[in-house]
């Protein structure tokens, strides 16, 4: 935390703490006005939203590594959509919910993520 006072009138208060439920650091800015002169206080959350890794290669050998596909901080973004589909574009997965779970046979699959608005397009290799 850090405490910053200027002129007698208004206080600053920066502190580190992660909204509830998320992961990663959030920065809460909080301006008091403190002279009976200047009265009222202001406040502003700044959130950090990484940028999605989505994988092109899932291993699904029960290793614990790369079994699943993973959007890795895809929590930070929970206006989303995902479809799967196999390589001769039958609809394997649609959701608006992912849970990072999906798994399937060796083969190439693509997706379509749209985020906040924003479309993903890709492929993702499925090996053993």
């Amino acid at each position: 935390m850090i405490v910053d006072s200027s002129e007698d009138c208004v206080t600053v208060t920066w502190s580190q703490v992660p909204p509830s439920g998320a992961r990663g650091p959030a920065v809460t800015v909080t301006e008091t006005l403190a002279n009976p002169m200047c009265i009222g206080t202001a406040s502003q959350l700044f959130t950090y939203r990484p940028n999605l890794e989505i994988p092109s290669l899932i291993t699904p050998n029960g290793d614990g590594k790369n079994d699943l596909f993973v959007i890795q901080d895809l929590e930070f973004y929970p206006n989303h959509s995902l479809q799967n589909f196999n390589r001769w574009g039958r609809k394997l997965l649609e959701t608006k919910a992912y849970k990072n779970d999906w798994k399937s046979d060796p083969g190439l699959y693509f997706y379509n993520l749209e985020v906040d608005g924003k479309p993903f397009s890709g492929w993702v290799m499925v090996e053993k």
